[in-house]
Protein backbone atom coordinates (compact mmCIF):
# COMPACT_ATOMS: atom_id res chain seq x y z
CA UNK A 1 0.00 0.00 0.00
CA UNK A 2 1.19 3.31 -0.88
CA UNK A 3 2.21 6.23 1.50
CA UNK A 4 0.39 8.57 -0.48
CA UNK A 5 -3.15 10.59 0.52
CA UNK A 6 -5.91 12.22 -1.60
CA UNK A 7 -6.82 15.68 -0.46
CA UNK A 8 -10.67 16.40 -1.51
CA UNK A 9 -10.57 19.49 0.84
CA UNK A 10 -11.47 22.58 -1.60
CA UNK A 11 -14.67 24.19 -0.48
CA UNK A 12 -16.56 23.19 -3.97
CA UNK A 13 -15.12 19.43 -4.61
CA UNK A 14 -18.41 17.91 -5.92
CA UNK A 15 -20.24 14.52 -5.77
CA UNK A 16 -18.80 13.36 -8.95
CA UNK A 17 -15.18 15.12 -8.52
CA UNK A 18 -15.52 12.91 -4.74
CA UNK A 19 -16.80 9.86 -6.89
CA UNK A 20 -13.31 10.14 -9.41
CA UNK A 21 -11.04 10.55 -6.31
CA UNK A 22 -12.25 7.67 -4.37
CA UNK A 23 -11.67 5.34 -7.57
CA UNK A 24 -8.79 6.61 -8.47
CA UNK A 25 -7.23 5.85 -4.50
CA UNK A 26 -8.95 2.34 -5.11
CA UNK A 27 -6.80 1.98 -8.54
CA UNK A 28 -3.49 3.38 -7.14
CA UNK A 29 -3.75 1.78 -3.93
CA UNK A 30 -3.81 5.39 -2.11
CA UNK A 31 -2.90 5.25 2.01
CA UNK A 32 -5.83 7.96 2.76
CA UNK A 33 -8.25 10.19 1.00
CA UNK A 34 -9.21 12.71 3.30
CA UNK A 35 -12.92 14.44 2.70
CA UNK A 36 -14.87 17.13 4.48
CA UNK A 37 -17.69 15.97 7.20
CA UNK A 38 -20.07 16.23 4.79
CA UNK A 39 -19.04 13.60 2.85
CA UNK A 40 -17.88 11.20 5.19
CA UNK A 41 -20.76 8.77 4.43
CA UNK A 42 -20.75 8.66 0.17
CA UNK A 43 -16.60 8.57 1.02
CA UNK A 44 -17.00 5.48 3.65
CA UNK A 45 -19.35 4.33 0.93
CA UNK A 46 -17.23 4.30 -2.20
CA UNK A 47 -13.96 3.13 -0.14
CA UNK A 48 -15.83 0.13 1.35
CA UNK A 49 -13.58 -3.24 0.94
CA UNK A 50 -10.49 -1.08 0.03
CA UNK A 51 -7.69 -0.89 1.79
CA UNK A 52 -7.77 2.78 1.28
CA UNK A 53 -8.54 4.95 5.02
CA UNK A 54 -11.08 7.68 5.00
CA UNK A 55 -9.90 10.66 7.04
CA UNK A 56 -11.69 13.70 7.87
CA UNK A 57 -10.74 17.48 8.38
CA UNK A 58 -13.03 18.76 11.25
CA UNK A 59 -13.10 22.15 12.87
CA UNK A 60 -12.34 23.55 9.65
CA UNK A 61 -10.95 26.29 8.74
CA UNK A 62 -8.64 27.30 11.35
CA UNK A 63 -9.25 24.99 14.01
CA UNK A 64 -11.25 28.32 15.97
CA UNK A 65 -14.59 25.62 16.15
CA UNK A 66 -15.34 25.10 20.42
CA UNK A 67 -13.69 21.79 21.55
CA UNK A 68 -17.23 20.59 21.91
CA UNK A 69 -18.05 21.24 18.17
CA UNK A 70 -14.96 19.40 17.05
CA UNK A 71 -15.52 16.60 19.28
CA UNK A 72 -18.82 16.29 17.60
CA UNK A 73 -17.84 16.13 14.17
CA UNK A 74 -15.24 13.57 14.83
CA UNK A 75 -18.07 11.41 16.83
CA UNK A 76 -20.15 11.51 13.87
CA UNK A 77 -16.84 11.00 11.54
CA UNK A 78 -16.01 8.48 13.01
CA UNK A 79 -19.44 7.06 13.49
CA UNK A 80 -19.78 7.35 9.33
CA UNK A 81 -16.34 5.50 8.69
CA UNK A 82 -13.99 7.60 9.33
CA UNK A 83 -10.32 6.01 10.75
CA UNK A 84 -8.25 9.15 10.82
CA UNK A 85 -9.56 13.03 12.49
CA UNK A 86 -7.63 15.66 11.05
CA UNK A 87 -8.31 18.63 13.42
CA UNK A 88 -6.82 22.17 13.09
CA UNK A 89 -5.19 23.70 15.93
CA UNK A 90 -6.85 26.48 17.47
CA UNK A 91 -3.73 29.28 16.40
CA UNK A 92 -5.47 32.37 17.48
CA UNK A 93 -5.50 30.31 21.47
CA UNK A 94 -1.85 29.23 21.23
CA UNK A 95 -0.62 32.75 20.16
CA UNK A 96 -2.79 34.28 23.08
CA UNK A 97 -0.97 32.60 25.21
CA UNK A 98 -4.07 30.23 26.70
CA UNK A 99 -1.98 26.75 26.55
CA UNK A 100 -4.29 24.95 29.02
CA UNK A 101 -7.34 26.04 26.70
CA UNK A 102 -5.42 24.46 23.76
CA UNK A 103 -4.28 21.34 25.59
CA UNK A 104 -7.70 20.58 26.69
CA UNK A 105 -9.02 21.03 22.92
CA UNK A 106 -6.30 18.35 21.47
CA UNK A 107 -7.32 16.43 24.59
CA UNK A 108 -11.07 16.45 23.83
CA UNK A 109 -10.97 15.81 20.22
CA UNK A 110 -8.23 12.67 20.52
CA UNK A 111 -11.04 11.48 23.43
CA UNK A 112 -13.50 11.04 20.87
CA UNK A 113 -11.20 9.38 18.48
CA UNK A 114 -10.53 6.70 21.09
CA UNK A 115 -14.10 6.82 23.07
CA UNK A 116 -15.58 3.64 21.67
CA UNK A 117 -13.49 0.15 21.71
CA UNK A 118 -15.35 -0.90 18.27
CA UNK A 119 -14.61 2.11 16.40
CA UNK A 120 -11.58 4.31 17.01
CA UNK A 121 -9.56 6.50 14.86
CA UNK A 122 -5.98 8.18 14.33
CA UNK A 123 -6.14 12.02 15.34
CA UNK A 124 -3.42 14.31 12.96
CA UNK A 125 -3.76 17.79 14.43
CA UNK A 126 -2.97 20.65 11.46
CA UNK A 127 -1.23 23.48 11.82
CA UNK A 128 -0.28 26.45 9.76
CA UNK A 129 3.02 26.56 10.33
CA UNK A 130 3.16 30.08 8.38
CA UNK A 131 1.06 31.81 11.27
CA UNK A 132 3.57 30.76 14.23
CA UNK A 133 7.39 31.76 14.84
CA UNK A 134 9.79 29.03 15.55
CA UNK A 135 8.94 28.96 19.46
CA UNK A 136 4.99 28.74 18.58
CA UNK A 137 5.61 25.99 17.11
CA UNK A 138 7.70 23.87 19.29
CA UNK A 139 5.17 24.61 21.74
CA UNK A 140 2.48 23.76 19.28
CA UNK A 141 4.47 20.36 18.70
CA UNK A 142 5.16 19.43 22.40
CA UNK A 143 1.38 19.88 23.26
CA UNK A 144 0.14 17.62 20.66
CA UNK A 145 3.02 15.17 20.99
CA UNK A 146 2.17 15.38 24.88
CA UNK A 147 -1.16 14.69 24.25
CA UNK A 148 -0.70 11.36 22.08
CA UNK A 149 -1.85 12.40 18.84
CA UNK A 150 -0.58 10.29 16.03
CA UNK A 151 1.38 13.38 14.76
CA UNK A 152 1.42 16.55 13.09
CA UNK A 153 0.62 17.86 9.75
CA UNK A 154 1.50 21.17 8.31
CA UNK A 155 -1.49 22.66 6.95
CA UNK A 156 -1.93 26.14 4.48
CA UNK A 157 -3.40 29.57 5.18
CA UNK A 158 -6.52 30.05 5.12
CA UNK A 159 -7.17 33.83 5.86
CA UNK A 160 -3.93 35.65 6.97
CA UNK A 161 -4.89 39.31 5.63
CA UNK A 162 -6.19 41.86 8.27
CA UNK A 163 -9.98 42.67 6.54
CA UNK A 164 -9.98 46.64 7.59
CA UNK A 165 -13.60 47.70 7.24
CA UNK A 166 -12.70 51.65 7.30
CA UNK A 167 -10.90 51.33 4.33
Amino acid sequence: MSTNEHNMLRLDVTRTQLEIAAADARARGLATLVVHPCWTRLAADLLAGSNVQLGVRIGAPGGASTTLAKMFEADQAIEAGARRIESPLNIGALKSGLLDFVKSDVAGVLNSCRRSKRKQAELYICIDLALLDEHEQRIAAEIVQAAGAQGILPCGTYETKETNPSS
